[in-house]
């Protein structure tokens, strides 16, 4: 009997996802104005970078592309006066076209994006209690409806399709490590001490 895809993904990625959270910690978020603007390139990188996956998911399951978020990304970067993200991302990372049928690498990308709206509930709370009037919370507010209506949709998805769980895990570890590369690239353009990313 095939692994259940979540729960393969869940347990093999779980330190990949711990090591991110550690070192995502040591950015205050919402200690200044500036490291939340860091925050925020950072997600849009990977939602650039990355939303072939993403969306070709996204489409199986009759949900929204990603296109919103990035809009909102867009908004809250001009809201904190970064008027230009602090990274590049590079040419999407992913080649099928979307009206493809996702493969494994689809979704072993795609949880990890996707499960990204879980922690928005926690911060979206955090923004409003601690960003100064003005600065921009659409992105948080929108991963946090997402964690809401969202992510079980997906997660539901995930249960159900019919991919070997070895490239959909390959993937997800890839897509960590490429979130500590990003992340990294902005810290040291911000001159702000971190880990070197793994």
């Amino acid at each position: 009997m095939q692994r259940d895809l979540r729960d393969a993904l869940r347990a093999e990625t779980s330190s990949s996802h711990e090591q991110l959270d550690r070192k995502m910690r040591g950015l205050d978020l919402f200690g200044s104005t500036c490291h939340y603007a860091a925050y925020l390139s950072l997600m849009r990188a990977l939602h650039v970078a990355l939303s072939g996956h993403v969306n070709r998911v996204a489409a199986l399951l009759e949900l929204a592309p990603n296109d919103e978020l990035i809009a909102c990304l867009d908004r809250d970067l001009i809201s904190a006066d970064q008027l230009a993200p602090l990274i590049d991302p590079p040419c999407e990372l992913g080649t099928n076209a979307v009206s493809e049928s996702p493969d494994a690498v689809d979704w072993g990308t795609a949880y990890v994006i996707e499960g990204s709206s879980m922690g928005g509930v926690f911060l979206y709370r955090q923004a409003k209690d601690k960003l100064p009037e003005g600065i921009g919370t659409e992105f948080l507010q929108q991963l946090s409806e997402n964690a809401a209506k969202r992510w079980p949709v997906f997660t539901a998805g995930l249960r159900s399709a019919e991919v070997q769980p070895e490239p959909a895990i390959r993937a997800a570890k890839g897509t960590f490590r490429k979130t500590e590369e990003f992340l990294a690239q902005i810290l040291d353009r911000l001159g702000l001490p971190h880990e070197p990313a793994t």
